[in-house]
């Protein structure tokens, strides 16, 4: 889901489906050319309005505004996984 100004994607966001009522924000990211402009949070409020009625689960990392973007939107804290990726 995203954004497009002409056929470039000024924002985007990949949403992971975990059972038809739990999903998951893998990522959400808006081009840099176009940031404080709002539209992160207007993502995040389509992505509310079409996923109404089900539950969101939002990872992020440790960074106080991108934690702050969260909270903002209603987001609660629920844990932090202290290894997320690793290697085989």
């Amino acid at each position: 889901m995203g954004y497009l100004e002409g056929e470039t994607f000024i924002t985007i966001a990949v949403i992971d489906m975990r059972n038809t009522h739990f999903y998951e924000i893998k990522n959400i990211a808006v081009d840099i050319n176009y940031q404080h402009q709002g539209l992160g949070r207007r993502l995040m409020e389509q992505i509310f309005t079409d996923y109404r009625g089900t539950t969101m689960y939002g990872g992020t990392s440790d960074s106080p505004v991108t934690q702050s973007f969260y909270r903002s939107l209603g987001f609660k804290y629920v844990e932090t996984k202290k290894v997320f990726y690793y290697q085989l």
